[in-house]
């Protein structure tokens, strides 16, 4: 059903026998950096008006968007900049540190102090990288991250902010972990590596017959060579597919996430892009009927690669059989970057729990088999970390050393892969590292074994709804039924808890979301936001009803010299209002001497039509503005 279609995107152009119009109508960008210069170069055809009232059953054209704003482009002076273009000319020319971005993201976020994060392949580079920042950017510290970066999961965010920097720039890797949700500001550089393309097609055209479906993978530094030699296989008769597995980019797989093609596809092999074989062989794990061949753009081989699955599988299976005996675990979470889980952790510990097993908690930025030999007392370790390193090095520790899956496979919380395909999901968004589902309440009771359908996974699109002149659309949805969507609205009811009133007040700005802080930076209300309301409603009803000003400047207070006069027993009785109950907390005060409230809006105004909320006050407000601060 599309009855929750946003009316600012419809979905697909109206059929050419529609109404009789013969012009289809320009495909609306799903981004503002995307598409912009092909919707302009169509923004000429003809669209029909948009209906007030949207109908699920009927396909409808959006009305023309206005004109984009664009944000964070890196402008001409420092794109132009022929020092910054010399110094950036010393780098190799086909790697793209991204440089000019850099720069400008600096100079507008006002960073004094950088830290540059780099994995190992990158390092003879971050000397030189951070003598172009240093000069072009006057009055910053920048600081080379040594310890190790094995992936995108090493992000060391902890740590940089713990040195104080204000602004982490990691390279070559993707935003595995949202920049919403790292502990500073984050600048992901994917690092994009320019290759001999003309090479490569030639070589897929002399090694395979047409007419072959070819699924491509890559690492993030050949993912846009990996989308751009697509079509150019598919005029040379080749079928391609580029598979994804969220929330990694489509085509990207890492050493332990990597999608599995189902066997509708009729995929004829998995082509790899890129050098060495620790991605590829998840894509294989993960697919072990799909030949796999590998494409080196460095020494510009194409090879055949195998994986020994039966052996991978007898040696997992051992450690299974053996941890079953153990009387005592170990549970290691990994404290390399964001390696480690704690949802996961706490899931294993739920499971062990139960079943009254002993374990100890062990935190380990790498994991060796010598220093797990000296607690020769723990007869099974898990480690919530990388599970490779239980692949590909297991054999090599004195007890079993178990994936998160493993251990859930001993504890009956997992089904056994048999002589099926062995998961490698552990990044993807239905896998363990993922799943929040494991949680209990209070007392211990565990959640029903139904599993309802989250609202992310529905494929909606959202109502983004924003801050403005009223603007509400009727939707029609099933069984006859309506609801109003506010595609911009401006104002709402919202109530003081402490004071049993309630006022409609203006909603001024998005001060913080839980979920995510892009909704913050767009002003988008969903139900759950904080904002921040305007005073004055409030403040003018507690000055009527307790007789006393609140959070009036001094100013504002000596220049305010008529006053109302009022009678005895008024006077009486706002006294005695104000003695029993006219107390505001100091938060608050100070929030009215402003003139703005925070406020969680509780209604949902893509459903709606309403935003509606309550004042935020007590430990709820102290627990918000701590939120704000960071």
């Amino acid at each position: 059903m599309e009855e929750d279609r946003a009316v600012a995107n419809l979905g697909p152009p109206v059929p050419a026998d529609l109404n009789g119009e013969t012009s289809t109508p320009p495909r609306q960008p799903k981004k503002r950096f995307t598409g912009r210069r092909a919707a302009a170069e169509k923004a000429g055809a003809k669209l029909d008006p948009n209906a007030t009232i949207e109908d699920s059953g009927t396909i409808q054209v959006a009305q023309p968007r206005r004109t984009p704003r664009t944000l964070n482009q890196v402008p001409p002076e420092i794109l132009n900049d022929t020092d910054i273009n010399d110094a950036i000319a010393l780098l190799p020319h086909n790697y793209s540190f991204e440089i000019h971005k850099t720069i400008h993201r600096i100079r507008t976020s006002g960073a004094e102090r950088i830290a540059l994060q780099f994995p190992e392949g990158l390092l003879l580079f971050a000397t030189t990288i951070s003598d172009i920042l240093t000069q072009f950017c006057p009055g910053i510290d920048t600081l080379i991250m040594g310890d190790v970066t094995y992936g995108a999961c090493c992000i060391d965010d902890y740590t940089a902010r713990a040195l104080g920097c204000d602004l982490l720039v990691h390279y070559a890797h993707s935003c595995l972990i949202p920049v919403s949700t790292t502990k500073i500001a984050t600048l992901y550089v994917f690092v994009d590596i320019s290759i001999d393309v003309d090479h490569l097609l030639v070589t897929i055209e002399r090694n395979f017959q047409p007419g072959k479906t070819i699924a491509m993978v890559g690492t993030i530094q050949f993912n846009a060579t990996l989308h751009g030699t697509k079509p150019a296989l598919e005029r040379a008769g080749f079928k391609v597919l580029v598979p994804q597995i969220t929330p990694l980019s489509k085509g990207e797989i890492l050493g332990c996430t990597s999608p599995h093609l189902a066997s509708n596809n009729d995929v004829d092999l998995i082509l790899y892009l890129g050098d060495g074989r620790f991605h590829l062989e998840s894509a294989m794990i993960h697919n072990p009927s799909i030949p796999a061949y590998r494409y080196d753009p460095y020494s510009r081989r194409l090879t055949r690669e195998t994986y020994d699955h039966k052996e991978m599988h007898t040696l997992r299976h051992d450690a299974i059989s053996t941890a079953r005996k153990a009387k005592k675990w170990g549970l290691i979470l990994g404290s390399l970057g964001r390696q480690g889980n704690p949802h996961t952790m706490s899931l294993i510990e739920n499971h062990l729990n139960q079943q009254g097993i002993p374990f100890i908690n062990l935190l380990l930025s790498e994991i060796f088999p010598g220093k797990l030999a000296m607690m020769s007392d723990v007869e099974c370790w898990v480690q919530v970390a990388c599970p490779r390193l239980s692949i590909d090095w297991g054999y090599a520790f004195p007890r079993p050393l178990l994936t998160p899956y493993e251990a859930l496979v001993v504890l009956g919380g997992r089904k056994d892969w048999g002589d099926g395909v062995y998961p490698m999901d552990y990044y993807g968004k239905e896998g363990i590292s993922r799943d929040s589902r494991h949680k209990r309440s209070a007392t211990g009771a565990k959640r029903a074994y139904y599993r309802k359908k989250r609202a992310f996974e529905k494929g909606r699109q959202p109502a983004n709804t924003r801050i403005g002149a009223k603007r509400i659309h009727l939707v029609r949805t099933r069984g006859g039924n309506r609801k109003f969507r506010a595609l911009r609205i401006d104002s709402g009811n919202f109530s003081w808890g402490s004071e049993g009133i309630a006022r409609k007040v203006r909603v001024i700005v998005v001060a913080f979301h839980p979920s995510n802080n892009e909704l913050v930076r767009t002003n988008t209300l969903t139900r759950a936001a904080v904002v921040q309301v305007d005073a004055a409603p409030f403040r003018q009803w507690y000055e009527a009803h307790y007789g006393q000003s609140l959070g009036r400047r001094r100013q504002q207070k000596a220049a305010d010299t008529t006053e109302t006069k009022k009678s005895n027993s008024v006077e009486k009785k706002q006294g005695e209002r104000l003695t029993a109950a006219g107390k505001v907390e100091p938060a608050l005060e100070r929030q009215f001497e402003a003139g703005r409230l925070y406020a969680v809006v509780a209604s949902r105004p893509g459903q709606s039509g309403r935003v509606d909320g309550y004042i935020l006050e007590g430990e709820e407000l102290a627990f918000y503005q701590r939120a704000i601060r960071k």
